[in-house]
């Protein structure tokens, strides 16, 4: 996505790990990644495997809030695959406002660098 069209900043966390769920037609397969970065509309996350290369459902990762240790889930529909392990997901309806604040307040201060993107 071009810079200049994103809506919101996005901040890159240093080593948030996540254990993800992928829902298929038949089975519900887990699979842990890390958190690349993260936006107030979606999240991208490099896994430790490749997804399946049609597989085009919704994630649901489980986390930590780094400075408390509360649990938080989110989820969300892949939008974009950069590569084999990376996807970018975008956060579904249903996923609560304020567990996505509260997640991205703990990343902007674990985050090496504040603003990556400037925002109009």
């Amino acid at each position: 996505m071009d810079p200049d069209r994103r809506k919101h900043p996005r901040f890159s966390p240093r080593s948030l790990q996540a254990d993800c769920t992928l829902d298929t037609d038949t089975e519900t397969l887990p699979i842990s990644g890390e958190i690349i970065d993260i936006s107030y509309s979606g999240i991208k996350i490099n896994l430790i495997k490749p997804l399946f290369p049609d597989y085009s459902g919704k994630i649901k990762l489980s986390l930590k809030l780094p400075d408390s240790g509360v649990p938080i889930a989110i989820i969300g529909k892949i939008m974009h695959r950069p590569s084999e392990n990376e996807c970018a997901l975008q956060f579904t309806k249903e996923q609560a406002e304020a567990s996505i604040d509260d997640l991205l307040f703990s990343c902007i201060k674990l985050s090496d660098s504040t603003l990556l993107v400037k925002t109009s």
